[in-house]
């Protein structure tokens, strides 16, 4: 299979049965898109997609490499493992693989990457084990931590979580128009404390809330900026 069908595999699991993001609602109004087009939600895609390109990285998905054939398709004479250090080399697009590694960064002197193998990567066509990906999915649905399955965990007894408490807080400030993810997350952070005051929620906890807000959602109101470094790192080389 193609990484593109891994990631729709993936993104429906991950995904499914969560109400329509508030993003692409307002967009099927729109009178000259309708609400019977297909629109997808970018954010989800590419969470789906980088959890694939992290499951290969970190040796939990195979990756293989094929020429494809114009008259015949995939040539199965051709396909090799991908080695996850050649994996780390394929520029991601959009958080994860791309089916055609067009752009690869290029190893350093010690690499045992071997430039017939980037050659290939670069005129192939990158595939997953059909097998290995439903067995890796199977697993990663047992745990539970897709957002599409946090509604039919079995019913906490007893006091909520911190962090749903907290959650459920930021919506509500956020609702009432009293901060948005354009305000910076100290603001935040001094709303929930002067609100009512809880232990104390590192900023980067509460970024993270947010963003899985975001996320969840589909609201504009819950997404953050993106911020630039403000150190200078030079881009690797790309061949």
């Amino acid at each position: 299979m193609t990484i593109s069908e891994s990631v729709n595999r993936l993104e429906e699991g991950m995904f499914a049965q969560l109400p329509r993001p508030v993003l692409v609602d307002e967009v099927k109004k729109h009178p000259d898109i309708g609400r019977d087009a297909s629109i997808g939600f970018g954010p989800w895609r590419d969470q789906a997609a980088k959890s694939i390109r992290d499951a290969a990285i970190a040796g939990h998905l195979m990756v293989y490499c094929a020429i494809v054939d114009e008259s015949h398709g995939v040539d199965e004479g051709s396909i090799e493992i991908v080695p996850q250090a050649a994996v780390r080399l394929i520029i991601p697009i959009h958080s994860g693989l791309p089916d055609h590694a067009v752009l690869v960064y290029r190893p350093q002197p010690s690499s045992s990457v071997s430039s017939r193998l980037l050659t290939k990567l670069r005129k192939g066509i990158l595939l997953l084990s059909r097998i290995e990906f439903d067995a890796w999915y199977e697993a990663e649905r047992q745990k539970t931590n897709w957002l599409s399955q946090s509604q039919s965990k079995a019913a906490k007894v007893g006091r909520p979580r911190a962090g749903e408490l907290i959650r459920g807080r930021v919506r509500r400030l956020v609702e009432q128009n009293k901060w948005s993810a354009t305000a910076p997350i100290t603001a935040l952070q001094r709303l929930l404390m002067e609100s009512k005051p809880l232990e104390i929620v590192s900023d980067d906890t509460l970024a993270r809330i947010v963003d899985g807000l975001f996320l969840h959602t589909g609201d504009s109101r819950f997404q953050r900026p993106k911020r630039r470094s403000s150190r200078k790192i030079p881009p690797p080389r790309a061949e």
